[in-house]
């Protein structure tokens, strides 16, 4: 009988399924490379738009997750607990109860994000999410509370006032350090990536030039795209990319897994270190990117 591969695995087990070291590893981490995954199990998550602010519904979860740089490169310097308050959703297939946020907490008189008000779709495919969220008073609040308060009491000259509004706000949880995985996914990109820049490299290959030539991570792709299928018009460039994304998994044009969404319209990605998130339309990606990288695909 075949067993599946597993496509996460613990770090203890990183030599024995790669050819990397543990510090190996580490070192990726440390630099922004690569991200630690963390088997979790919460409720009342919430998928979450960092560009607008926005949720968009709330859910409970069983599953991977991808962690955040400055979350990775925490647990490299002290392996204990850390709190977090954002992940990335990996396995939307494993979420259960999806719903607004009227169906969770009823209407929501005040809130520190932006809220979608009617349920939404439940994604298909990878997406940001925070890892908690509740009805409640931020620390910062409750202790300027109790500032004013004090104030009061003694009858001291306070220019703070009481905010004793309950909100709709995130909340931190706890990852164990045995809960870390790593996503072989991602480890095999980045094997492959260095091992064809070495072979390409040694025979000096003006394609690979060119490619790292081209710094902007959606010019990246594209540019593969277009060596395979020279012709491929930008809708079809586009919906390429789209399906891609939407789809999970390895990705054979989005190496890096830089697309953090994408609609018929626009695209989000991230840059280096998975905090850093940009946007273009189509009309741009059109008129900009696919020309550009259509003339230099041409020249080789």
């Amino acid at each position: 009988m075949l067993v599946n591969k597993r496509r996460f695995i613990r770090l203890d087990e990183i030599s024995e399924k790669t050819p990397l070291t543990k510090g190996d590893v580490l070192a990726l981490i440390e630099n922004g490379d690569l991200a630690f995954c963390a088997m979790v199990d919460l409720h009342r998550m919430a998928a979450f738009n960092p560009k607008t602010n926005t949720v968009l519904g709330v859910f409970n979860y069983r599953g991977m997750v991808r962690l955040y740089k400055k979350d990775s490169q925490a647990f490299t310097l002290k392996n204990k607990a850390q709190t977090l308050k954002q992940v990335f959703i990996l396995q939307p297939d494993k979420i259960n109860q999806w719903g607004s946020v009227a169906e969770y907490f009823g209407e929501v008189a005040h809130s520190r994000y932006r809220i979608v008000p009617k349920r939404m779709p439940q994604p298909d495919f990878a997406f940001p999410a925070l890892a908690q969220v509740e009805i409640g008073q931020s620390f910062t609040q409750i202790g300027k509370n109790l500032l004013a308060d004090w104030g009061k009491t003694l009858d001291v000259p306070n220019q703070l006032q009481a905010d004793n509004n309950h909100y709709f706000q995130s909340t931190w949880v706890v990852i164990q350090p045995e809960s870390l995985r790593l996503d072989i996914e991602a480890i095999e990109r980045l094997c492959g990536q260095h091992q064809s820049s070495m072979a390409e490299n040694s025979v000096q290959s003006p394609a690979i030039s060119q490619l790292e030539a081209l710094t902007h991570p959606i010019e990246q792709i594209v540019y593969r795209i277009l060596k395979q299928d020279p012709d491929a018009r930008a809708d079809k460039i586009w919906n390429m990319m789209r399906t891609e994304f939407r789809q999970g998994g390895a990705r054979q044009y989005d190496v890096d897994g830089v697309i953090e969404s994408m609609s018929a319209d626009d695209i989000c990605w991230f840059g280096k270190g998975l905090e850093t998130e940009n946007e273009m339309g189509y009309e741009a990606f059109r008129k900009n990117t696919v020309y550009k990288v259509r003339k230099l695909v041409k020249r080789t």
